[in-house]
């Protein structure tokens, strides 16, 4: 690709192939969404060419004018890519024969919460591991129950627990799972289960975001084997959102992320994922769900019908496959270039922004901003991102959204774009700031 070959002359980093005139040529949300003026950094596209390999299955598919329905080819050559990824990657053993393919990753997650804790007609609630109800309101709470790690992805807050009670189990101060705040959590919700469970026998899903949005904590085997144990212990269904896992920033080893399945204990365990984040394909609506070698867990999976979740498109699920299969070069150069952006990020933060506090973990190009030490007393305090849209025209998504008015004062950055476009966002915002 010749855009890419003059970056690598001039600066090596991939992040650099398009200017902001090429990307504001660009018509995808990210790009069109807000007026010309406003720098978008927020909805996790990347702005750099495509995987070579992508680009040659689309030519592939394009010249035999290939452009039907899915197939059940298409999936299983998607979930062998995937199998030989995760073996070339992170030198994991992922059995995939009980795998298939869905719409995107959400919507596999959500069909398998509805799977396991059946179709209910309650209406949604949210709890805290610490909140109280009256004895008459616990039945109706505790009738099926997602848990999720805040501060989280929105889709985890809205679209997952819809029906059911969704319980927040907040991340440590570290980052990482508080264990006594999760093990709370399920030991709470199993006291109060309904004597009548579902078929499944679960009353609770626990999903786990692994590589974690938006804070980008990339969890250790100790860490996951725990896990495992605490919803073994229990009897919560875990779910395991790893869309994020080709995304492991760390000079030391940058294939460090552990996938759920490689672990014996976690047999019961589904798994969604997708090549979308990792190889930057959000427009090619594609994903899979893979059961542990747990018969239960694979007879949920394979009792999901095209009413409860649609298959992959047959091109993006072709173009995935290819990512997965021949995109490993171009893995490693984006890695490094998202290096370099955060270095960057960090540095520029760092001098002109010195009381913001930069949550960036090694699993993400998403940095998860605490302005609060410059909005909090202010006419902005709690509004950081609308405050950074309107007056500094830098685009970044609401931290709010993630965890509540407790994170109102958070944004959520994109750094997975020009480096140019980095240093200028943050020149605005501290020009904003000095001023407030």
């Amino acid at each position: 690709m010749a855009g890419e070959t003059a970056v690598e002359s001039a600066s090596g980093n991939i992040f650099s192939t398009y200017s902001l005139e090429q990307l504001r040529r660009r018509t995808s949300e990210k790009w069109r969404f807000y007026a010309p003026d406003v720098l978008p950094l927020w909805v996790a596209e990347m702005d750099v060419p495509l995987v070579a390999s992508v680009r040659e299955e689309i030519d592939r598919l394009i010249d035999l004018g290939d452009t039907g329905y899915d197939s059940a080819e298409d999936g299983r050559r998607y979930l062998e890519a995937y199998r030989g990824f995760a073996k070339r990657r992170w030198n994991a053993d992922i059995d995939v024969k009980h795998g298939r393919t869905t719409v995107d990753v959400i919507s596999g997650i959500r069909a398998v919460i509805v799977k396991t804790l059946g179709e209910r007609p309650l209406r949604s609630a949210t709890v805290a591991v610490d909140d109280s109800a009256n004895d008459a309101d616990e039945k109706a709470l505790y009738e099926g129950n997602v848990v999720v790690q805040t501060p989280i992805y929105p889709p985890f807050l809205h679209r997952l627990p819809q029906n059911y009670t969704l319980v927040k189990s907040p991340l440590n101060a570290e980052h990482h799972t508080d264990f006594e705040n999760l093990e709370s959590a399920f030991a709470r919700l199993e006291r109060h289960a309904p004597e009548q469970r579902p078929e499944s026998g679960y009353n609770t899903v626990f999903v786990l975001c692994s590589p974690h949005n938006p804070t980008g904590t990339v969890f250790d085997a100790d860490e996951l084997n725990r896990i495992v144990d605490l919803c073994k212990q229990y009897h919560v269904r875990l779910v395991v959102d790893e869309i994020h896992s080709p995304i492991v920033i760390d000079t030391a080893d940058s294939r460090s992320f552990v996938p759920i399945l490689s672990l014996p204990a976690a047999s019961s365990a589904i798994v969604s994922v997708s090549a979308s984040k990792g190889f930057s394909l959000p427009g090619f609506k594609a994903a899979l769900l893979i059961p542990g070698a747990d018969e239960e867990a694979q007879e949920t999976v394979s009792a999901l019908t095209q009413e409860d979740v649609h298959t992959g498109a047959h091109v993006a699920s072709n173009v995935h496959a290819a990512a997965f299969e021949r995109g490993d070069e171009w893995l490693d150069r984006m890695v490094a270039g998202l290096a370099e952006n955060e270095q960057l990020f960090r540095k520029q933060v760092a001098d002109e922004l010195p009381k913001a506090d930069v949550v960036l973990g090694r699993g993400t190009y998403l940095a998860f901003v605490d302005l609060g030490a410059y909005f909090a007393g202010t006419q902005w305090d709690g509004k950081a991102s609308e405050a950074l849209l309107e007056k500094a025209r830098v685009a970044f998504n609401d931290g709010a959204t993630f965890g509540g008015a407790a994170c109102g004062n958070y944004v959520r950055v994109n750094l997975a774009t020009n480096p140019n476009i980095i240093t200028e966002a943050v020149h605005r915002v501290a020009k904003f700031i000095q001023n407030l």
